[in-house]
């Protein structure tokens, strides 16, 4: 697993209309497609992450979790049409839920980590190579 943190405290999430990115992101985890720890900063962490659709290389982000924490991911592509979305939820235990959409929310049920799968809808939309932003929060 590849430990990949960068600041870029840059406005260049693309927006999808009709969904509001913050105004700035600050401490964005540029991640591209590798794997990568998720490390929340005040609760929320967003992750720049890149997609092909010729391979066959899912990009992962690991999370880790205490019991009760609620957790939201939202992914938004950068492109209006783009075909990514949350693939399966990989849960403290081992075991997988999923798919999901643009959206998932989670509550742990015990300390451990979690492991968000990225991909895209295989039955719908046309296949994505491309940017996307997760945001993820803890609560």
């Amino acid at each position: 697993m590849i430990l990949n943190w960068g600041c870029s405290n840059s406005n260049e999430a693309a927006a999808v209309p009709g969904r509001q990115l913050p105004a700035q992101l600050i401490d964005t985890i540029n991640a591209g497609s590798h794997d990568t720890t998720i490390l929340p900063i005040n609760g929320e962490a967003f992750i720049k992450g890149h997609i092909n659709a010729k391979d066959k290389i899912q990009p992962n982000y690991t999370l880790p979790v205490w019991k009760d924490q609620m957790i939201t991911a939202i992914i938004t592509p950068a492109a209006k049409k783009g075909n990514v979305r949350i693939n399966k939820l990989q849960k403290p235990d081992g075991t997988f839920d999923g798919p999901f959409g643009d959206t998932l929310r989670y509550t742990a049920d015990k300390n451990g980590i979690i492991q968000f799968i990225i991909g895209q809808k295989l039955k719908a939309g046309d296949p994505y190579t491309g940017e996307f932003l997760l945001h993820v929060t803890v609560k």
